[in-house]
């Protein structure tokens, strides 16, 4: 679907998907830094390679906030959530980014030093190759 935006909207480390997926691994017995006892900087380093995949495609573009919250659209986290946390701060609005989704002109939006992924660098950061991007579809 060339013609249609698709976007995400990602808490850097989202405490829901952390635990999923540290249970997911308990029970294949990945017990290591890769499995359960993976790191909140690792799933975040971890994540950002999935988005640089989701990121090849023009009409997409993603949204990050910082912090552990899961959802957003369900609550009032709508209207106040920034790339600076879900109760606000200096950042990109969420609640514009969504319009400028359905207007097809959102720009992948994050809040921190731009730099490469590195577990070492926690998780406050955004990845470079992400950024600059603005959605484009085929008309």
């Amino acid at each position: 679907f060339p013609d249609v935006a698709f976007g995400s909207i990602q808490s850097k480390v989202d405490s829901t998907q952390v635990f999923f997926y540290k249970g997911m691994a308990q029970s294949n017995f990945m017990f290591g830094a890769d499995g359960a006892g993976l790191s909140d900087e690792a799933f975040y380093a971890k994540s950002l390679e999935m988005y640089q995949d989701f990121n090849t495609y023009p009409n997409y573009a993603e949204f990050f906030v910082e912090g552990w919250q899961h959802c957003f659209t369900q609550s009032q986290s709508l209207f106040n959530a920034t790339t600076a946390g879900p109760e606000g701060g200096a950042g990109q609005r969420l609640d514009e980014w969504l319009k400028n989704s359905i207007d097809q002109t959102a720009a992948s939006a994050c809040s921190g030093p731009m730099q490469s992924p590195n577990v070492s660098s926690g998780y406050s950061y955004c990845d470079q190759s992400l950024y600059p991007k603005v959605v484009q579809v085929s008309k």
